[in-house]
């Protein structure tokens, strides 16, 4: 295990012990999945050791949730908000979203408590020879979602419409720009 990754030295001795058969688990700092392997080939690792050595990354952010006790029903049913993720719903899912109230139980927060929220990119033949050739994590982010990759804004999403966590939460912790990057 490697705390994190901070520079050539640290990555190159993770890579190296990957590629000897060693099962490596480390942080390292990315705004998504895919900008990991972009941070590692910057601190130096070899395009061809990391494409062969790497197995996944889980991207993470915590999300607050809402109290049970407070939480305001709103009613999206005549919207598309769920369209990206429509195949992962439950049919009593993505009619209704909601609002943080407050209450005495979550000190008239809101939220009492924190969920994750994940995004899994496993490493395939067609991500690894991107890895190889250098391209971009925008590339590499694209190809892993276009293989079925759910990205941290989709996973979020599920969680709005499950009733876990608000609109405002998936704003605060998805990038702007990520908003958009998936109908």
């Amino acid at each position: 295990m490697v705390g994190e990754i901070r520079d050539p030295v640290t990555a190159e001795t993770a890579v190296r012990a990957a590629n000897s058969g060693h099962l490596v688990f480390a942080t390292l700092h990315a705004p998504i999945a895919a900008g990991a392997i972009e941070s590692l080939l910057a601190l130096g690792v070899a395009p061809h050791f990391l494409a062969t050595s790497l197995l996944g990354i889980v991207s993470q952010r915590l999300a607050r949730t809402l109290c049970n006790e407070c939480k305001i029903p709103l009613d999206v049913s005549r919207t598309k908000m769920f369209g990206s993720v429509e195949q992962w719903l439950d049919e009593k899912e993505g009619h209704q979203i909601f609002a943080a109230g407050g209450c005495e139980h979550c000190q008239h927060e809101g939220y009492r408590s924190r969920t994750g929220v994940f995004e899994v990119l496993r490493m395939t033949g067609e991500l690894r020879q991107m890895v190889t050739q250098g391209r971009t994590a925008r590339e590499i982010q694209d190809e892993a979602m276009r293989q079925g990759m759910l990205d941290l804004r989709r996973s979020a999403l599920l969680k709005v419409a499950a009733g876990i966590t608000t609109t405002d939460e998936l704003a605060r912790l998805i990038p702007a720009e990520r908003f958009a990057a998936v109908g």
